[in-house]
């Protein structure tokens, strides 16, 4: 049969334009592609930042000090304790324990933990407070220190390990008054600086005076202005 015997006239054109339409769900040809077209780039999504995960924290061993049973030289106060250059070897000189005031030279090799005791060639006198550094191309360089209430040093000494020999090196120009307890460094220009310090007489010093190995000779470096206050 056909639509019109089924379907009345009306009803057919209803149902046609329900089919065609707006909202009906007819198939439309898809949309021509340009290739290139910014249009048609893919939308990415962003790509969440990786995150390092936290390195686990390690706890340290504690410090703690341990005591070490070694024969060395005898127990004192005042003496001088210098590292080598190369970390391995700390030298002890003088000191003193009570009324009894050395003239010993010691070495603490810190690799095995063990003590010398050095014989040298010359020695400094006895004495203790003195101030120490180590100079390249000298050796320990010892300056100053007392060795009873009224006797005090202000010369200068150096030891080479090399030549096992201490030595009593020049004191040309302004060489500084004899005195314990001082300061002392070696400077970045390679000259040793020695300032402030004590002698016989109860007086304190505040002058600053530096030593040139090559000249062996004091310089007066005692600045104008205001300074720190006399002291030992």
């Amino acid at each position: 049969m056909g639509l019109q015997r089924l379907v009345p006239p009306m009803l057919a054109a209803i149902l046609l334009g329900a089919c065609s339409g707006p909202g009906a769900s007819v198939s439309s040809p898809p949309p021509t592609r340009v290739v290139g077209s910014a249009s048609e780039q893919p939308v990415m999504s962003p790509t969440p930042t990786d995150t390092p995960a936290p390195t686990p924290t390690q706890t340290p061993e504690p410090l703690a000090w341990a005591q070490l049973e070694l024969d060395g030289p005898s127990a004192r106060e005042d003496h001088t304790w210098t590292l080598d250059p190369d970390g391995e070897v700390a030298y002890l000189f003088g000191g003193r324990d009570g009324s009894t005031v050395h003239d010993d030279t010691w070495a603490f090799d810190l690799g095995t933990d063990s003590w010398e005791l050095l014989e040298p060639v010359g020695r400094p006198p006895a004495r203790f407070g003195h101030e120490t550094v180590w100079v390249d191309g000298v050796g320990l360089v010892i300056f100053g220190g007392q060795a009873g209430p009224s006797t005090f040093f202000g010369d200068l000494w150096a030891y080479d390990p090399a030549s096992g020999a201490w030595r009593e090196l020049g004191a040309g120009g302004a060489q500084p008054t004899a005195r314990y307890g001082s300061c002392a460094s070696l400077g970045p220009d390679g000259r040793l600086w020695i300032s402030h310090g004590f002698t016989a007489d109860q007086a304190r010093f505040d002058d600053t005076r530096a030593y040139d190995f090559d000249a062996e000779a004091w310089i007066d470096e005692t600045p104008e202005g205001d300074m720190p206050v006399a002291r030992c």
